[in-house]
């Protein structure tokens, strides 16, 4: 059976901090947060899409023995 939740100490996985730092309300007020939000996310898209296509890549040039 699982650990009870009134367990005071929690190992270290269930409190990571997020990678982007600290969120400000003042960010959410800006008026260019939807450009900064899509912004953020587009370019992590794009990220990801590169280590894909760099892996299609890697996996195209490899030659299989069946």
């Amino acid at each position: 059976m699982g650990r009870s939740a009134h367990v005071p100490n929690r190992a270290d996985d269930d409190h990571q901090h997020m990678d982007r730092g600290l969120h400000s309300i003042a960010e959410d007020l800006s008026e260019t947060w939807i450009e900064d939000w899509a912004g953020v996310g587009l370019r992590e898209l794009e990220a990801l899409l590169a280590k894909h296509a760099a892996f299609l890549d890697f996996a195209g040039d490899l030659e299989l023995d069946v």
